[in-house]
């Protein structure tokens, strides 16, 4: 019975030892701010007054020079693909036309003569009446009698060309949006006459300050409305106001939170403000 009795022993003086120990201490209660997370705008809008403008124009002018005999077409005139648009004076394009069919037929007839000589001379030749060295004389006019003749063939390609470049026709459908030469003027070739302009696909273009490059987010969402618009119309006259009342003179000019920044000198600056709220 003696080892039940130590081992109560024992376990007393454990209790009594555990009793003395002092108490954990408490944990401090934190104050928990919570938070909800939603999707907010933190950029910045940009308001710009812009044109909505054509995506294609296309200045147009003649291959040739020479006097506007006519412009049948004037700016905001609506045309069609094959329309005339100008005309120049073609008395000096016609004379070179006829001058052309002219040489072309004197040497279509030397040709018809050289061939005939040739084929004399070869047939001589062949019989024994002839010498090689005529034979040859007629052979080479023959081939000078041809080269003319391709010669003259050329020309008059390239007079009626020219013919018909003294009208100036429209390649696309569209609008007139300019003009540049009126009736009566000497223009050279190439020299722009008028512009056209294809309605069918439009751009709106607007100038759009440094800082704003570099600051543009990945995908920015850009919204077009028409001036006039009322709601667009009052907006732009209250931004207008406060512009005025602000200072605003020159470009750029830049008010961030109340702080003006002029210059392009200044764009570092406004980039330093927008990334840290102030200076």
């Amino acid at each position: 019975m003696l080892i039940p009795i130590v081992s109560a022993a024992t376990l007393a003086v454990s209790l009594l030892s555990g009793c003395d120990e002092p108490a954990a201490p408490a944990a401090a209660i934190r104050p928990v701010r919570a938070v909800t997370v939603e999707p907010v705008d933190i950029g910045q809008a940009l308001s710009q007054t812009g044109e909505i403008q054509p995506r294609y124009e296309t200045d147009l002018g003649f291959r040739i020079g020479g006097q506007i005999l006519a412009r049948p077409v004037d700016v905001a005139s609506v045309i069609g693909r094959g329309d005339l648009l100008a005309r120049l004076d073609d008395q000096r394009a016609r004379s070179q036309k006829q001058s052309a069919q002219a040489g072309l037929a004197a040497a279509e007839a030397e040709l018809t003569r050289a061939q005939a000589e040739e084929a004399r001379q070869s047939a001589l030749l062949k019989d024994g009446f002839s010498t090689k060295q005529r034979n040859e004389t007629a052979v080479r006019d023959l081939q000078t009698a041809e080269a003319q003749r391709d010669s003259a063939q050329a020309k008059l390609t390239l007079a009626r060309e020219n013919l018909g470049y003294t009208e100036l026709h429209s390649e696309v459908d569209g609008i007139v949006i300019a003009v540049y030469a009126e009736a009566g003027q000497v223009v050279a070739a190439g020299q722009h006459v008028l512009r056209v302009a294809e309605p069918l696909e439009r751009e709106a273009v607007f100038d759009v300050p440094e800082v704003a490059f570099r600051l543009v987010p990945h995908d920015p969402e850009v919204e077009v409305t028409l001036v006039a618009d009322p709601a667009v119309k009052d907006a732009l006259r209250r931004e207008t106001e406060q512009a005025i009342a602000a200072g605003v003179c020159g470009s750029p000019f830049i008010v961030v939170d109340g702080e003006p920044f002029w210059g392009v000198d200044r764009l570092d600056q406004v980039e330093r403000w927008l990334g840290t709220g102030g200076w």
